[in-house]
């Protein structure tokens, strides 16, 4: 019986397979959709569905290989193939792609799952059943292709069938839209763009390679290709020609700002991307130091880019490469955007929006500092990421010149200079740290690193604010005063522990006090008089305008806050009797060295001394 029922099977798979034979014979030779239909309806279901040739290949694979949209129509109108079903080998939509059957795409896209993930090609199936199959010029698949996952836009590209390519790039966008992930369609951006900017949003650089040969404007794929940060495709668009349209994109700005600026930073592949694209800007010439529009310098765009996504713990390695890439490349940390965009008066309408001019690279990050710690993705109280990354940043910087003693402007660290756009303050980078103490709390270790290296704790500056009757003009009292100018605006400052305790902290005196150590006995003398004199005007004033915090501030600034009580009483220690002959030496040498321990220990003097020198540091 078994035997029988052996021999009846053979005998079936005998007659599947007949059938199935005349079936492939009728779509390799395009019989009409009659003799198909007769065909198919003497083949078993499951046969047809089960069958694979040596390439894993099935049927709709070979409809599609013999470009028979009939035969093709005709499966798919008997349920056949239908998803949730997979292809073993090649996705139906990649193999089209690949051979290029324009009149396909359709039916495969709207019949069939859309299938736009990169996969990688079986080419060994290709090389033994596809590559015959194409009619145009195949090229050369070497060892970079063969490794490398690909979209059906991508094979449409490789194998240079351009009509494929767009309309393939058409459904992605209308996919991509229906999906959500596009932006509202009120956007620019969501009216139908053109081939050039969709190969850059789908990231496709062999598709921007095909439609570059065929359209010459380049200007919009390099805008798109930015702001995607696709690396990639920025640097074929630059190939291609898109140097001479580079001076058209974004209203003349330079590459590198609307990068640091514009671009669609939101993950680390992205944040990855930005370093690779500045190496890219970098190889194909464009320039580190330009200038014009105004407040578009590319060393301060990409130190005042705020970012957004990911934590400065993620991102700060590729910031700090892409600044590393800049500096080496000659920019230079000197730059001063305010004195230059002044003496070329440059109206409002002549500058690029997007952020404010700087007076120097330290100057710039310095003035950014607490906006980077306020990124949603900071802990408020866990700011050792954004102090590690700024630290680094300063080092970079005087590794290539950066002049910390530069006496430049900056803004005013409080929320309502929104009101006073036009406003600065003006100081060296010590002043501008100190005073941002009315914001945030002050690192020391960067305090540290700026007083030794170049910055002067001596230096004259301005910082005042035009609702209060206070002008300070040295760096170290700049610290508590422009901490308790905030409850001027509404702002009571407010402690780090306790509200009972007083806002000046054990750390905020700390780093007075080291400060003190850099400055001068004569400039000590002036500036403990400046200080006495600003207190005796803050409390005249909080009597007269603050009612509701008089009594708040006026405890803050008096005796009975311990912090301005130590302030003071070193203030005294320091002044009231004259130096020592050797701290007025040590000194003087200090000052000879410009501020920077680099030059005291290139000093050809015994170890002993320079010990004794620093040792008042």
């Amino acid at each position: 019986m078994s035997k029988q029922n052996h021999e009846k099977n053979a005998d079936l798979t005998h007659i599947h397979s007949k059938n199935f034979g005349l079936l492939l014979e009728a779509i390799s030779l395009h019989f009409d959709s009659t003799d198909l239909k007769a065909r198919l309806n003497k083949c078993d279901v499951n046969y047809i569905l089960s069958w694979k040739d040596k390439c894993k290949f099935d049927l709709i694979h070979h409809c599609i290989l013999e470009n028979n949209i009939v035969a093709l129509l005709l499966l798919l109108s008997r349920g056949l193939f239908k998803p949730p079903h997979e292809p073993t080998t090649w996705p139906y939509l990649h193999l089209v792609a690949c051979l290029g059957h324009r009149s396909l795409i359709s039916t495969v896209v709207q019949e069939l799952k859309y299938q736009n993930e990169p996969v990688l090609p079986d080419w060994r199936a290709y090389f033994t059943q596809v590559q015959n199959k194409i009619t145009t010029l195949v090229p050369t698949i070497g060892e970079e292709e063969k490794s490398k996952k690909m979209t059906p836009v991508d094979l449409a590209a490789l194998f240079s069938h351009a009509d494929c390519v767009r309309l393939l790039l058409d459904f992605w966008q209308v996919r991509t839209k229906d999906q959500g992930r596009r932006r509202s369609s009120t956007r620019q951006d969501d009216i139908s763009s053109p081939y050039l900017s969709l190969a850059c949003k789908a990231n496709s650089p062999l598709a921007l390679r095909v439609l570059l040969r065929e359209d010459p404007d380049k200007k919009e794929a390099l805008e798109c290709a930015l702001r995607m940060t696709a690396p990639e495709c920025v640097d074929i668009v630059l190939r291609y020609g898109g140097l001479e349209d580079s001076g058209k994109v974004f209203q003349g700005m330079n590459l590198f700002h609307v990068l640091y600026t514009y671009s669609n930073c939101m993950t680390l592949t992205q944040y990855e991307a930005m370093v690779e694209i500045t190496s890219i800007l970098l190889r194909h010439g464009q320039d580190v130091n330009a200038l014009r529009p105004s407040r578009t310098f590319p060393l301060y765009s990409l130190l005042s880019h705020r970012g957004a996504g990911c934590s400065m713990k993620q991102r700060s390695p590729f910031l700090l490469a892409s600044l590393l890439l800049l500096l080496k490349a000659g920019a230079d940390p000197n730059v001063d955007e305010i004195l230059i965009e002044g003496k070329l008066r440059d109206a409002e309408h002549n500058t690029a929006f997007g952020r404010g001019p700087y007076s120097s690279a330290a100057h710039c990050l310095i003035n950014n500092f607490h906006l980077l710690k306020s990124n949603a993705f900071e802990d408020p109280l866990v700011t050792d990421n954004v102090d590690d990354y700024c630290y680094k940043c300063i080092e970079l910087l005087l590794r290539h010149g950066a002049d910390l003693g530069y006496l430049g402007n900056f803004k005013p660290y409080l929320d309502s200079s929104v009101f006073l756009p036009r406003y600065y303050h003006s100081g060296t980078v010590l002043h501008s740290l100190l005073s941002s103490r009315s914001v945030s709390f002050i690192n020391y270790p960067i305090l540290r690193l700026i007083l030794l290296h170049g910055a002067d704790a001596d230096s004259i500056g301005s910082w005042c604010l035009p609702a209060i009757p206070l002008k300070v003009i040295y760096a170290i009292n700049i610290l508590p005063f422009s901490l308790w100018s905030n409850v001027f605006f509404g702002n009571k400052p407010t402690p780090r522990g306790s509200q009972d305790e007083p806002s000046l902290s054990k750390t905020d005196l700390k780093n007075f006090l080291f400060v003190l150590k850099f400055m001068s006995q004569p400039t000590l003398v002036l500036a403990y008089s400046e200080f006495i004199s600003n207190l005796t005007t803050l409390k005249m004033y909080a009597e007269t305008n603050i009612e509701s915090d008089a009594v708040w501030l006026l405890k803050e600034i008096s005796h009975e806050n311990p912090v301005v009580e130590k302030m003071l009483q070193e203030y005294e220690a320091a002044t009231r009797e004259p130096w020592s002959l050797q701290r007025c030496c040590s000194h003087r040498v200090w000052v000879s060295c410009r501020h920077h321990m680099g030059n005291i220990y290139s000093l050809d003097i015994p170890g002993p001394l320079r010990k004794v020198i620093l040792s008042f540091f």
